[in-house]
């Protein structure tokens, strides 16, 4: 059964009220110029008079709030809940927001509405018209959200939105597609170490794009020769023609309303054309042993593809006081001090030359309790002392 609506003229907006929830609402032929209005769940609507800010309303529930020939609102924000606003007659609202409501929806479902204020509808709001429905705008309206028409939109005045909007009837009007477009670098679009005639592994930057009037073009300047983006699907690949140092590349995208977006990105250097990667650096290797603990040694070689990464071959270059060895990648060491380990890859560096890199471990005894004069150690070497001095234990 359909809820009847609760109507309030202007001696109900500067009085207070409080409405079970959720209930519909109807504010109907007032003037709410520097009121305040909150529509709560609990609904409650509250103002104090002339000379206070314009009238902000708060929606905070699942109803519906009918504006009827309202003018004054300077802004609607959805709080809570999945609230519906409906508009009737002319009406003069400023900003309407998503402010953490799941939705909030903007409805002309019968007869003639007209908006003949600043009309803002911001992100995740959307405006629908529906069919039989008519809008009148002699004011200007701006759409960061969504305009749903399937009724007309009678424009006299300005309408800015993000996207096409179907159906506008310009009688002396404007309309204004505006872009929101934005472009997200992500390390996914940097390109990693390569060589001469060894093609990379393609690299999609399209999924960086949001918002926006499709289709996109996409351009880059920087890249290394032989290294290209298509034009229409925002792919990287190819490979490279010359050896080279690692660089930046900046990518642009240009969506159909002329608006454009760009990221940086990095590449790593371009190697000869026999196509070997060199190593550039061994990571994640320990820092700590503990005297008789046998330590595993590992490390993560950079970059990830290069040509020759495995095994890392592990020797002691200094044992400091540690007396430490080392079989296969098992460091063991003696007595606390620091080690110094080399790891080795062979042919890493250059096909002909090994890369190397040093590393310091510090070697520390294991952790035992203290119990101070009455521990046992102590005790037993008490015992010992006073049996060899010919002593007797004191009972």
């Amino acid at each position: 059964m359909a809820r009847a609506a609760t109507q309030l003229g202007a001696s109900g907006l500067s009085a207070t009220g409080v409405f079970s929830s959720p209930q519909d609402f109807e504010c109907v032929d007032d003037v709410v110029n520097g009121r305040i209005l909150s529509i709560y769940a609990p609904m409650e609507t509250t103002g104090d008079g002339a000379g206070n800010p314009p009238l902000g309303i708060v929606l905070q529930t699942n109803g519906t709030v009918t504006l009827n020939n309202v003018i004054g609102v300077d802004h609607i924000n959805a709080t809570q809940g999945n609230p519906t606003v409906k508009l009737k007659g002319s009406n003069s609202i400023g900003t309407i927001s998503l402010a953490g409501a799941q939705s909030l929806k903007v409805e002309v479902t019968d007869g003639i509405a007209t908006n003949t204020g600043s009309l803002n509808i911001r992100t995740g709001v959307t405006l629908t018209i529906t069919s039989g429905a008519t809008l009148n705008n002699s004011g200007m309206i701006t759409n960061s959200g969504t305009i749903d028409n399937t009724g007309t939109i009678d424009n006299s005045g300005k309408i800015y939105s993000r996207n096409n909007i179907e159906g506008i009837t310009n009688t002396g009007g404007t309309v204004e597609i505006i872009s929101m477009l934005t472009f997200t670098y992500s390390p996914d679009y940097d390109i990693p170490a390569s060589a001469v005639s060894m093609a990379i592994v393609s690299i999609d930057v399209k999924p960086g794009v949001s918002e926006g009037k499709t289709p996109y073009t996409f351009a880059a300047v920087g890249l290394p020769d032989g290294i290209t983006i298509d034009p229409t699907t925002g792919i990287i690949s190819g490979a490279p023609t010359t050896e080279g140092p690692a660089g930046t590349a900046t990518i642009t995208v240009t969506d159909d309303l002329s608006a454009t977006a760009e990221i940086t990105i990095t590449y790593s250097a371009v190697g000869p054309a026999d196509g070997f990667i060199s190593v550039t650096g061994i990571t994640g290797v320990p820092t700590a042993a503990v005297v008789g603990t046998p330590l595993t040694l590992t490390g993560t070689v950079k970059p990830d593809n290069a040509t020759n990464k495995t095994p890392i071959i592990w020797t002691v270059t200094s044992q400091g006081t540690t007396g430490a060895t080392i079989t296969g990648n098992t460091l063991t060491a003696a007595t606390a001090g620091t080690v110094k380990v080399t790891a080795t890859i062979e042919n890493g560096l250059t096909p002909s030359i090994d890369y190397t890199k040093d590393f310091d471990i510090t070697v520390r005894y294991p952790s035992t309790s203290s119990g101070g004069c009455g521990n046992a150690g102590f005790g037993a070497a008490a015992l010992l002392l006073a049996a060899g001095l010919g002593l007797k234990k004191r009972a």
